[in-house]
């Protein structure tokens, strides 16, 4: 009796430390947690970058999940994946931090505040009761902070889910949206493929401006980053502006082809000619006018007559992950690039590399080979390089450091007058502001040495035309990777680098697939005859065990 209850006291004392340890774990996961994530890209646990912003956040940020309660069972599996990564913000972000789920539901005036957010009502397919139903639903999310708004209308999954949210509250916390400047060549203008695409892009986390005045010999100050795209048409006055914006530190991207192709007339290329080439070279790379064919390549979709097809395409350059530079945050984390008609680039053999940090960011593969002079681009070719012409290029470059001037020894050049007939034209206000700008620009002075500045040069400006980004998603995070970085540092680039999963097959010489393709017909019978051997040596030694003992 008295072990029966001794053993019953002690089971009673376990269980009720059991459910007070229980209790206790539970109350310091409310505030502390952790998860063990196995996947490659940690692609269940918030970045580094998103937790650096949440904590650093001086400000409460309000997120609202706008999504509706009536929603199919294909779905559920994504509402719980988005409260999942909402709470994780909210664990990061603490007090900063309010979250409010809403179910719009049929109510009259949540449904106008839905449509003035921007977030639309779609249509899903539900089968209740052997019936299938057609219900209206939202699936929004709203960032709020002051009077400052951002919305995600739409959330299909969660694969950018991260990226999204963390854009937005870096965009409605910041204070002032800082600027990024455009020029643009005269062959990107009009054209089937323009840049209205990623311009649009950067403009939801910047303030865009296309600086189309061919006359103005300065660059805004507050303009952060500069992007050149193009360099036909490009003039003097231009060149000017960007060679003292450099000057002045700033941070430039020169995307500039070497050819100009027409499409319009079948495929034919032609070699460019801008000034920019002078430019560049100047700083220390050099567009070399030829272009690079790769054995790790696109495919292209092209038509002959009424027939279509689809063929692998060495002109089309697919960068993997052994072609980026594993030390910068630009591109350490891609997987894959694609670069059509681009060209190989090289260093200025005099350049003084003692002043200047160079980072060769992308290279082709080893299998590359290259074509000058005479362009034929046809995808109906035979593609037979020799052996020797086989070797990796650089296709992007990035300079960090003190440049020196290109016009250090130029004129400051002056803008084109205009005829007479325009002037005369013109009402007294235009020629009060035309005078004074032109005091303005005879009071420019050409800085000749310069303070750090950060240029990083691609020998292709058609990767980020509308149609290349539509067919190849992995080029708007290069690109935008590239302007993060040199605008406000690495902060999003983690998190939309870990969404780019491309993995090509490795290309290999034809000596290793030679090697693979006789051990895959050799290997396997040789090692059947090895095994029936042997075996026949093992029963043969067993018969003349049996023998002798007989």
């Amino acid at each position: 009796m008295k072990k029966s209850l001794k053993y019953g006291t002690g089971t009673i004392i376990t269980i009720i430390l059991f459910l007070g340890i229980l209790v206790v774990l539970n109350l310091f996961s409310l505030k502390y947690f952790f998860r063990i994530d196995l996947t490659e890209n940690k692609e269940y646990t918030l970045s580094d970058s998103t937790i650096k912003i949440l904590k650093g956040l001086d400000d409460i940020i309000s997120i609202k999940v706008y999504f509706s309660k009536k929603l199919p069972p294909y779905m559920n599996t994504l509402r719980q994946k988005v409260k999942d990564i909402i709470t994780d913000y909210k664990n990061y972000g603490g007090d900063k931090v309010h979250v409010e789920y809403i179910d719009p539901g049929d109510d009259p005036a949540t449904v106008h505040k839905m449509r003035t957010l921007g977030i639309p009502r779609v249509q899903l397919n539900i089968i209740e009761k052997d019936k299938a139903q057609i219900v209206n639903a939202y699936l929004g999310i709203g960032i709020f902070f002051e009077d400052k708004k951002e919305v995600i209308p739409l959330v299909k999954n969660v694969r950018t889910l991260e990226y999204d949210l963390t854009r937005a509250i870096l965009k409605v916390s910041q204070k002032k949206l800082k600027k990024v400047g455009f020029i643009i060549g005269d062959e990107m203008k009009g054209r089937t493929g323009n840049i209205n695409g990623i311009k649009n892009i950067i403009g939801k986390q910047y303030n865009v401006v296309t600086l189309s005045d061919k006359k103005k010999l300065t660059i805004p100050n507050d303009i952060k980053t500069l992007i050149v795209i193009g360099g036909q048409g490009i003039t003097d006055a231009q060149l000017f502006a960007i060679d003292q914006f450099v000057m002045r530190g700033g941070k430039v991207i020169f995307c500039v082809d070497p050819v100009i192709i027409n499409e319009q007339y079948g495929l034919r290329a032609f070699p460019a000619d801008s000034k920019l080439f002078d430019l560049i070279y100047f700083y220390g790379v050099k567009i070399n006018k030829a272009l690079v064919l790769d054995r790790s390549n696109a495919m292209a979709a092209f038509s002959s007559g009424f027939i279509q097809f689809q063929i692998p395409y060495p002109f089309w350059v697919r960068v993997t992950k052994s072609g980026f530079d594993k030390t910068n945050p630009i591109v350490a984390k891609l997987e894959s690039l694609v670069l059509p008609w681009t060209a190989p680039l090289s260093l200025r053999k005099d350049l003084n590399k003692k002043n200047l940090n160079i980072t060769h960011l992308v290279k082709s593969s080893s299998f590359a080979w290259k074509v000058e002079k005479y362009f034929n681009i046809s995808p109906q070719q035979k593609f037979n390089p020799l052996q020797k012409d086989l070797h990796s290029f650089d296709l992007a470059v990035l300079l960090k450091g003190k440049f020196t001037s290109y016009f250090t020894d130029k004129p400051i050049p002056k803008p084109k007058e205009e005829n007479k007939k325009n002037q005369k034209d013109k009402n007294k206000e235009e020629q009060g502001k035309n005078e004074e700008k032109a005091k303005k620009e005879k009071e420019i002075k050409v800085i000749k040495k310069g303070k750090e500045a950060y240029i990083l040069v691609i020998g292709n400006g058609n990767f980020i035309t509308n149609s290349f980004l539509e067919r190849f998603p992995s080029n708007i995070i290069f690109f935008l990777n590239s302007v993060d970085w040199l605008t406000m540092g690495d902060q999003l680039i983690g998190i939309r680098s870990r969404a780019s999963v491309n993995r090509p097959l490795v290309e290999i010489s034809d000596n290793k697939k030679s090697m693979i393709r006789y051990i895959n017909m050799f290997a396997i019978p040789f090692l059947v005859v090895i095994f029936g051997l042997i075996k026949y040596g093992l029963r043969r030694r067993r018969r003349r065990r049996n023998r002798n003992e007989a």
